[in-house]
């Protein structure tokens, strides 16, 4: 694809120097583009995934679950792990700050009362035919830059430009799929799909796309480009401001006094005063830094810390400090062992299926995690969209036609049968039968032992593979399944790296096999660019495992075309007994709760939402906060 600009200039006022009109069409677009009478269709406050209705109605106030009356104010203090070197969301490299989102608004978004829909927030309303091979979205005239200046149409031309050219995902998601953006006035912006390959999906992902301030990057004294990574604070859209960092350590963002978006329904509710994320070497420091009353809330994901760092802590004693293991139910992503698949070693489903075998998470549980862990057997853990029994009469004629065009290769045959369920154990660290049957499916895939107990290929090279981890906690489960991979005569050896280390590692897939939890919340494409083969040659994309299926192919392109509800559940749960039964990964555990830890200066929402997290919706309560300081060793400075 490439880019035609307009070849006439306007002046932005404030924007210090001429700019060009900019549009976008690609080179395969028909000339002159077809005429669209816009008028003939409804303005609209939201797009539905399957046509159907909203939750909220055009009219409504604001979201249900938020407490517009709660007072704003306060300081939150959050943690990250690791470091960040870059304020540039749109480039494909470097470890972006936390919390740069709160420097942006979105056109439109959905809430964590309705999946399904996206509903207007920076865009005042759309336009949309049924088939959505084009979508209109009218941006708000109040929708304004920190000096003064309204966002245009030209904003979001110019920075979907700059997205093209410097984010590798954006540009491979839209390869041949994207027509034309043109500003149409009116401070519209007219976006057309090549209807050769729509995806329902696409109107939505173009109204999610990070609009960036032209002004900034294209001023005469202009030192940054968003073709490189920076940590220069830029003009956002967004309540917040970067005020204050420094680079590793920790991002300051304060609230804008005079932001625009106050009073827009789905932006309404209570807003701190100031965010601020420290940065820390690991979880166990994260832990102290909470205990000192450095760090507000907190999310416990160690079993063994839950129940012992934080006995004999005075704060929680005394009710300063929270504990409390808050209910999580609906959809759990997996936290998965993620094996390499690029990896030749790793090619062989038989060889996948087998590792699996020799991980005893039950012994794991008792031992290690306190029994407080369940097994995920499933992408799509407790919801409607995990496979479960025998397929249906639906599943069984898209599974036959897929094996029928496919092949055992790719659609083996155990997806006819029961869903998938993991091997299990006594739990009393007797694993040898699990491990003979790992043995036999390696000997099927051409693994033997040798004299010296060594598992080798048929040109008797020995098996041997590292898994590589970036927090010193994984050793407690990591290094009882390598001791059980030795035995079967694998050389696997466990590597701690530094957290930075780790991610470069990840998101450059220069490992053999590591951890990551999949999300499984946005459906349709996280499944296509998760599972499907079109990102995993690109090194930072969400495909770490690298996959190239093309049944999964095929059912993760018809997952992002799904119009009803009913065809999302079918095809989510055939392409989980695909993945599954296909082994792919080496599914972990999951907690039914959260395990939060905060100091008593929250309130909890309204009501905790279907799709949102335990937190959602809680604020800060300033008089909370100011009679908390210096007590327990809690302060702000």
């Amino acid at each position: 694809m490439r880019s035609i600009f307009v070849a006439s200039f306007v002046c932005f006022l404030g924007a210090g120097s001429a700019m060009a009109q900019l549009e976008y069409v690609a080179d395969w677009a028909p000339s002159p583009l077809p005429e669209i009478d816009i008028n003939a269709y409804p303005q609209m406050h939201y797009i539905h995934d399957f046509d159907g209705e909203p939750l909220y109605p055009a009219d409504y106030p604001n979201l249900a679950y938020i407490d517009v009356n709660a007072p704003s104010g306060g300081t939150l203090r959050q943690a990250a792990v690791g470091t960040f070197d870059s304020f540039n969301p749109v480039l494909s490299r470097g470890q972006l700050g936390a919390g740069l989102s709160l420097t942006g608004t979105r056109l439109i978004d959905s809430n964590a009362d309705d999946l399904d829909s996206a509903y207007v927030i920076g865009a005042e309303y759309l336009q949309m035919p049924e088939d959505r091979s084009w979508i209109v979205y009218k941006i708000r005239d109040e929708m304004t830059w920190p000096n003064g200046e309204s966002v245009t149409p030209q904003d979001y031309i110019w920075s979907m430009l700059q997205s093209l050219e410097h984010s590798a995902g954006f540009a491979r998601a839209f390869e041949g799929r994207l027509m034309a953006v043109e500003d149409i006035g009116d401070n519209r912006v007219l976006i057309r799909f090549n209807p050769e390959s729509l995806s329902r999906n696409d109107p939505i992902q173009m109204g999610i796309t990070t609009i960036m301030p032209r002004y900034h990057f294209e001023a005469e004294d202009a030192e940054r480009t968003l073709g490189e990574t920076f940590l220069e604070p830029f003009p956002g859209v967004g309540p917040y401001e970067i005020t204050d960092f420094k680079a590793g350590q920790y991002i300051e963002y304060s609230l804008k006094e005079d932001w625009w978006g106050f009073d827009i329904p789905p932006l309404k509710g209570s807003y701190e005063d100031k965010i601020i994320y420290t940065y820390y070497g690991d979880r166990v420091a994260v832990r102290e830094a909470v205990k000192a009353g450095d760090v507000d809330l907190f999310s416990e994901n160690s079993s063994k810390s839950w129940e012992f760092d934080w006995d004999n802590v005075a704060a929680i004693d005394n009710g300063d400090l929270r504990k409390e293991a808050i209910e999580a139910g609906g959809l759990k992503s997996p936290q998965m062992f993620i094996l390499n698949l690029r990896n030749p070693l790793f090619q062989d489903r038989r060889v996948r299926e087998a590792l699996n075998y020799t991980f005893d998470f039950e012994t794991t549980n008792e031992t290690t995690f306190f029994g407080q862990y369940s097994r995920t057997e499933s992408f799509f853990q407790n919801s409607d969209l995990q496979a479960t029994g025998t397929p249906s009469d639906a599943e069984l004629e898209i599974l036959q036609d897929l094996y029928d065009r496919y092949g055992e290769e790719y659609v083996p045959s155990a997806v006819f049968g029961p869903a998938f369920q993991n091997p299990t154990t006594s739990g009393d660290g007797n694993n040898r039968e699990n491990l003979r049957k790992a043995l036999d499916l390696l000997a099927e895939a051409g693994w033997t032992l040798n004299d010296e107990g060594q598992l080798v290929d048929a040109d008797g090279e020995q098996m041997a593979f590292t898994y590589i981890y970036g927090q010193p906690v994984v050793a407690r489960y990591a290094d009882p399944w390598i001791e059980n991979l030795r035995r079967i005569g694998i050389d696997a050896t466990g590597r701690l790296m530094d957290p930075n280390v780790w991610w470069d590692a990840y998101r450059n897939r220069d490992f053999d096999v590591t951890s990551t939890v999949v999300q499984s919340t946005y459906l349709g494409y996280l499944v296509y660019y998760t599972w499907g083969s079109l990102m995993k040659d690109n090194p930072q994309s969400r495909a770490a495992a690298g996959l190239d299926n093309p049944a999964v192919d095929e059912i993760a392109e018809q997952l992002l075309n799904a119009s009803t509800r009913e065809q999302v559940n079918l095809l989510a749960n055939v392409v989980d007994r695909l993945l599954t039964h296909n082994h792919v990964g080496i599914f972990q555990w999951y907690v039914p709760t959260s395990r939060l830890v905060w100091w008593d200066k929250f309130n909890k929402g309204l009501y905790r939402p279907e799709y949102g997290s335990a937190t959602t919706g809680w604020y800060i309560d300033p008089t909370k906060e100011e009679n908390l300081i210096g007590r327990s060793g809690y302060s702000l400075d």
